[in-house]
């Protein structure tokens, strides 16, 4: 299956060129993330969205900054989920590097805070049209997202409420976000 992925990818690009593909890893508990078909698949896909520790693996690095530039030089966007620090992105096309610190909020539960911050992203990412200056402000929405799904018990029944990501917004909208 993963070896025909790639032409199955190509192929729904011709027919839709404005297809967004995105690709979000599960940890590789082996710690074998180099497959042959992963790299060819990151050239193809718009925003890929490790965690640090999948990030680290995948790209062969020692820090996230080094990863988000090793594969930047494949995917168009590779955002790597911090767990509580939030977040960091990197454009391929750009050398700049964003950092979105997350809220600070009370831990319940961390099941589908990744899910939840995808999801956030890519429903504002995509709202505003790729546009590569409103990065900050998705990944702002995005940190909101997963920072409130940890907020509850399970995944499912807080995967995501647009009220309640305002009322997020609103309880921290003293924080601090920056790109380095």
């Amino acid at each position: 299956f993963w070896l025909s992925f790639p032409g199955v990818i190509r192929q729904l690009k011709l027919l839709n060129p404005s297809l967004t593909v995105s690709l979000d890893t599960n940890y590789d508990a082996s710690q074998i993330w180099r497959h042959e078909w992963l790299l060819p698949i990151l050239d193809l896909v718009d925003v890929f969205l490790p965690n640090d520790d999948e990030a680290l693996g995948i790209s062969a690095t020692d820090t996230v900054d080094q990863a988000l530039n090793v594969l930047s030089r494949y995917a168009k966007l590779v955002i790597v989920t911090l767990g509580d620090k939030g977040a960091k992105a990197k454009l391929s096309d750009s050398e700049e590097i964003t950092h979105v610190p997350s809220p600070k909020v009370n831990v319940v539960d961390a099941c589908g805070a990744g899910d939840a911050f995808n999801s956030a992203f890519l429903k504002i990412w995509l709202a505003n049209g790729k546009q590569k200056s409103k990065l900050s402000e998705c990944l702002r929405y995005a940190v909101r997202g997963g920072a409130f799904a940890v907020t509850n018990f399970g995944a499912a029944e807080v995967l995501l409420h647009d009220t309640l990501l305002k009322g997020l917004q609103m309880e921290n909208k003293s924080q601090n976000y920056q790109s380095v």
